[in-house]
């Protein structure tokens, strides 16, 4: 049946079969229309609106915030919510020698002083560190991961400046 809009006349009795056939008409008009808007293609894209205001700052992440020798060559790591890891042994060797002192350099545009202040702030040499070359299994072991944690505190002694 197709929708009368003349349907349930007025001061009419009301039947059911009546109302349940408009109903159903009308979804059916409904769902027509659905197919339809659905077939028509979409146009080409609108051009590139304006930004948006930027959002809030999100919560400052967990990160280290000290690494500390206890005194004893065992390294503490600090982090931002107040817990500790540690004490790791750090790992350390004998001093190597020193090699011999290479000729003299042309002056450059950089005072002694200058250089001096630059190299001050730098990290000594962490050439010397040897790559780890471990195969990791998955989960990893305790002893894979003291090994990580060896060569992290490795790697951070080398990098501050006593």
């Amino acid at each position: 049946m197709s929708f009368d809009p003349n349907l349930p006349a007025n001061n009419s009795q009301l039947r059911s079969a009546e109302l349940r056939d408009q109903f159903t008409s009308l979804k059916s008009l409904i769902d027509g229309a659905y197919s339809a808007i659905n077939a028509i293609p979409a146009g080409p894209p609108g051009p590139q609106g304006d930004p948006g205001p930027q959002g809030d700052a999100g919560p400052e992440g967990r990160h280290v915030t000290n690494v500390s020798d206890n005194g004893s060559g065992q390294a503490i790591i600090e982090m931002s919510d107040s817990t500790t890891y540690g004490p790791f042994t750090v790992a350390s060797g004998p001093q190597g020698d020193q090699g011999e002192q290479g000729p003299q350099g042309d002056p450059g545009e950089v005072s002694a002083q200058q250089l001096s202040d630059a190299i001050a702030g730098t990290p000594s040499n962490v050439n010397a560190i040897e790559p780890m070359n471990l195969t990791v299994s998955d989960p990893p072991t305790q002893s894979e991961m003291q090994t990580i944690a060896n060569k992290l505190d490795e790697l951070i002694n080398a990098l501050k400046r006593w």
